[in-house]
């Protein structure tokens, strides 16, 4: 790719593989979790203590009220009480 097409580049996934060979390309900063590895990538910074505990659910502003986005965050919260979170 030249560099007026890297300029233009985005690019969003869903799975970890496919983001981490990205990054791995030169195509961006990831976030992946601690327990992957990939010798040709490092770790920039380590997560803040104060952070490890939360759970974000970001959903955009019109589906909040989808019967299924609803009951998938009433389940992560049953679970989160239930384990102690």
């Amino acid at each position: 790719m030249n560099q007026s097409t890297l300029d233009d580049f985005s690019c969003s996934a869903n799975d970890v593989n496919t983001i981490a060979l990205l990054c791995n390309e030169g195509l961006g900063i990831v976030l992946l979790p601690t327990n992957y590895f990939n010798k040709n990538l490092v770790k920039l910074f380590a997560i803040e203590p104060e952070f490890k505990d939360s759970l974000w659910m970001p959903a955009h502003f019109n589906l909040r009220q989808v019967a299924c986005i609803k009951e998938f965050t009433k389940f992560l919260y049953r679970y989160m009480v239930a384990i102690n979170l």
